[in-house]
């Protein structure tokens, strides 16, 4: 037996995204997007590692650029001044801040959804603040993630 328990986990729509007036918005399929700038989160493991492998499955190739970050002003910054792509959760197309001016491109390919999941050792149990809070969490994030 696991010794630790897996909370109710919290499934997000993910997809590829471009300032409205960029050429490449109204693509079609991945292999439209081949040879196209990207911007990624800096990340070795995990969703935005898995999410690269299914964008490029044969590998990148010497045409595709790709900025790694940490910073989304500077991503940002690439997606509305310098034509790059990026891959996020559908829900921040609703963001007041952006959702006029960045929008889905509308690939056929579906992008593996990302999975969000509170894990604590089964021994320690959350306490009741954490309780609260992680319920918090949870209602705040379910109401995001509705489109």
């Amino acid at each position: 037996m696991s010794d630790f328990f897996i909370e109710k986990s919290i499934k997000a729509e993910f997809c590829i995204m471009s300032r409205n007036e960029h050429a490449l918005s109204k693509s079609s399929s991945l292999r439209q997007l081949r040879g196209a700038k990207w911007y990624f989160p800096n990340a070795k493991i995990g969703y935005y590692k898995n999410i690269e492998k299914h964008i490029f499955p044969n590998g990148k190739s010497n045409k595709d650029i790709v900025v790694y970050g940490d910073s989304m002003s500077i991503g940002e910054q690439l997606v509305l001044n310098e034509e790059y792509l990026f891959v996020g959760p559908k829900a921040i197309l609703k963001a007041d801040r952006i959702k006029d001016i960045v929008s889905m491109v509308p690939i056929k390919e579906t992008l593996p959804a990302a999975e969000y999941i509170l894990t604590y050792k089964q021994q320690q149990g959350l306490t009741p603040l954490a309780r609260k809070l992680m319920d918090e969490i949870n209602i705040a994030i379910t109401e995001l993630l509705k489109l």
